[in-house]
C-alpha cells in the first residue's frame, strides 16, 4: 500500500470532513479520500443551512440538540483560528393560507413552536400577501449556519491534528486483507491501507458499500433538491435581514405541489426552493428549470415579490436511508467498515455529534455518556437496524 492509516475515511464533506477532524484530535491516523478536486462539491456546498433542533427524525433531533454547545463555542474551543459565529440567529415561520391551513401539517405539534396571528406573521415577513397569509407558527430556535466556516474548520483542524486529505482518488475497489486491514484501490491504481474504512461518501454510499463487495448494503437514496437565488429592489435595505426562514405549511405534509420556502441572503437579495426531494442516481446533479418556474409562481401568488429574473439556481443531493434516520456504526456484515451516511438534509446541522457518535463507536465500540444523555443509543443508528 502506498500509505497505512489507522481509519481510511472516504469522501470529504460534511460527513466525512468532520469524521477526520474528531479522529485525529484523538491522536487516530487518518487519511481521507475524496473522489472530488476538492471538497463539500454536491451536497455540503449546496445547503440553504439552516439549523433547527425540532427538524428531521427523532434521531437527527438528538444528533442537532447534541452539536448545538459545539457551534456555539466556536470561534475559540475547536476550531482556534474561526473569527466569526458559526450560528447566527433567524428564526422560522411556517406560514399558513386557506388553502394549507387545514391539511395534517402537525405543526402545533413541533416543540416550542408558537403559533401566531394572520397580523403577526404579516409584520415578521412583510413580503406576505394580506390576501394569502392566515396565520402560521413561529420556531425562535432555529439558527443560520456558516456552512463555509463549519466545513473550512473542520478540514483545517484535521489536518492541524495530521490527518491527510486526498483529493481526485475515486475509490475503485475496497477489500479485507488476510491481516484483517481494508486495502482500498482508487481509479488511478494506488493503493492504501487502514484498520477501518468510514463511508461518507454521500448520495454515493451505496455504491461505495457495493464496491466494497458488501452483500447486503443499505440502501442509500439520493434525491434532488433545487436551490436558487432573486433579487427584488422594492426590499433593497437592511430590514428584510431580519425576517425569518419561511415555509409554506406544504412543506410540512413533504408536499412539493406549489411548496416553497425562502429566507433573506442579503438586502434585496433572496434564497428560494420549491422544497423537492426528487430521486436521482449519484451524480453532479443541476436544477430543474420547470421546478423553479412552478415554484416562482408559488411564491409570488403568496407575496408582494416581483421575481422577474432567477440570479443564480443550483442543486444539491440529500442522501436518505429507508427510514429517513443517519446510519451511523458497522456493518454486520464487515467487520471494520463503517457507514457514516444517510444524513438527508440535516449532514451540518448533525456534523459534530455525529461523528463523536462514528468516532466513538471506531475507537471505543460504544458511543459516550454524554451522548446516550440525549436520548441517543448505538443501537439506534446503526446499520444492523434494517436486518431486522
Amino acid at each position: 500500500a502506498r500509505r497505512a492509516a489507522d481509519v481510511l475515511v472516504l469522501g470529504s464533506g460534511i460527513a466525512g470532513a468532520s469524521l477526520a477532524f474528531e479522529l485525529a484530535r484523538r491522536g487516530i491516523g487518518v487519511t481521507v479520500l475524496e473522489a472530488e478536486r476538492t471538497h463539500s462539491v454536491h451536497s455540503t456546498g449546496r445547503s440553504a443551512a439552516l439549523f433547527a433542533e425540532t427538524y428531521g427524525p427523532v434521531g437527527v433531533r438528538a444528533l442537532t440538540r447534541a452539536s448545538r454547545d459545539f457551534f456555539l463555542t466556536c470561534p475559540g474551543t475547536a476550531f482556534p483560528r474561526q473569527d466569526t459565529p458559526l450560528l447566527t440567529k433567524r428564526s422560522i415561520l411556517w406560514a399558513l393560507s386557506a388553502e394549507t391551513r387545514d391539511l395534517d401539517h402537525g405543526l402545533a405539534d413541533i416543540e416550542g413552536a408558537q403559533e401566531v396571528s394572520k397580523a403577526d406573521a404579516l409584520a415578521l415577513c412583510p413580503a406576505l400577501r394580506d390576501d394569502y397569509v392566515c396565520g402560521g407558527f413561529v420556531e425562535s430556535g432555529a439558527m443560520d449556519m456558516d456552512v463555509a466556516g463549519i466545513q473550512g474548520g473542520f478540514v483545517a483542524e484535521a489536518r492541524r491534528h495530521g490527518a491527510e486529505f486526498v483529493y481526485d482518488a475515486p475509490m475503485k475497489s475496497a477489500t479485507r486483507t488476510s491481516e484483517g486491514t481494508w486495502r482500498v484501490e482508487t481509479e488511478a491504481g494506488e493503493a492504501y491501507e487502514g484498520k477501518i474504512v468510514a463511508n461518507a461518501a454521500g448520495a454515493w454510499a451505496e455504491v461505495v458499500a457495493r464496491r466494497a463487495g458488501l452483500s447486503s448494503p443499505v440502501t442509500i437514496a439520493p434525491k434532488r433538491r433545487t436551490i436558487f437565488t432573486f433579487n427584488d429592489a422594492q426590499f433593497d435595505d437592511d430590514s428584510c435581514l431580519d425576517w425569518p426562514f419561511l415555509l409554506d405549511a406544504r412543506v410540512a405534509v413533504h408536499s412539493t405541489e406549489g411548496a416553497f420556502y425562502f429566507k433573506p441572503q442579503g438586502r434585496g437579495t433572496f434564497i428560494a426552493s420549491p422544497g423537492d426531494g426528487t430521486p436521482t442516481e449519484p451524480c453532479d446533479v443541476y436544477p430543474d428549470d420547470l421546478d423553479i418556474a412552478i415554484c416562482i409562481d408559488s411564491i409570488m401568488k403568496a407575496t408582494r415579490f416581483n421575481i422577474r429574473s432567477v440570479a443564480s439556481s443550483w442543486a444539491g443531493l440529500r442522501s436518505f436511508a429507508n427510514d429517513g434516520d443517519i446510519v451511523l456504526g458497522e456493518a454486520p456484515e464487515a467487520p471494520g467498515f463503517f457507514y457514516v451516511a444517510g444524513q438527508g438534509g440535516y449532514g451540518i446541522q448533525t456534523a459534530p455529534a455525529a461523528a463523536a457518535f462514528a468516532a466513538d463507536l471506531i475507537e471505543h465500540g460504544d458511543i459516550s455518556d454524554e451522548l446516550k444523555s440525549f436520548g441517543l443509543t448505538a443501537a439506534q443508528l446503526s446499520p444492523a437496524r434494517f436486518a431486522t
